[in-house]
């Protein structure tokens, strides 16, 4: 039996969960309308949860994507909070100037 060693398709927090391939795939230039014609019920898996390509594209169709790594980047802005583990939350950086202290644990 043979492993995929193929990366995940994650970027940011975010599982494109095949929908990347279908992107890849796609002929382009085109339009967020377009995609989600083809694409539209995949689904894309967040932090805390999952939503379809849709559901993340929402009424933001009239987009122009020039390559399947604008469509990515096009995801990637309108993905909602949900995308987000624990909000405001790092366990690398210290707060930035004009943030709180936060007095958070990592688990």
């Amino acid at each position: 039996m043979m492993e995929d060693d193929s990366p995940p398709d994650r970027d940011r927090g975010i599982d494109f969960a095949g929908l990347g391939e279908a992107l890849a795939a796609h002929d382009y230039p085109t339009t967020l309308s377009d995609l989600v014609a083809a694409h539209g019920d995949h689904t894309i898996r967040l932090q805390n949860g999952s939503r379809t390509f849709r559901e993340v594209v929402g009424d933001h169709t009239d987009r122009q994507c020039e390559s399947p790594e604008d469509a990515r980047r096009t995801v990637l802005t309108l993905v909602d909070e949900s995308a987000v583990g624990r909000k405001g939350y790092s366990d690398r950086d210290p707060p930035g100037p004009g943030d709180s202290e936060r007095d958070e644990q990592s688990f």
